[in-house]
């Protein structure tokens, strides 16, 4: 359900006659149930969430293993490298 036809819903639930403010409807600020509904629309989906933990576990795979190529012994110089090619690669995504 989509913001147009949440607020199409509630328009259409039975009104009451009530003493209470013209920004209120059934003691639910309109203000506050409008910016709930701008709330939702901004949750991200499942598959979203599941790419975004796909990347940070790519992320932190590529850190792992440059981690453990140092305790292999790996060069200092050659650690720098794979650490420079992550970040440059990861700033390279990024902006894209």
């Amino acid at each position: 359900m989509n913001k147009e036809e949440l607020l199409k819903a509630i328009m259409e639930l039975p009104k009451t006659e009530t003493d209470n403010l013209i920004s209120t409807m059934n003691s639910i600020n309109v203000d506050d149930l409008m910016s709930a509904v701008d709330r939702f629309d901004k949750v991200p989906t499942y598959d979203e969430l599941l790419k975004e933990n796909k990347k940070q576990k790519e992320v932190i795979d590529r850190l792992n293993f440059i981690k453990n190529r140092k305790n292999q012994g790996a060069s200092q110089e050659n650690i720098n490298k794979m650490a420079i090619e992550f970040v440059n690669s990861y700033l390279k995504e990024v902006s894209e």
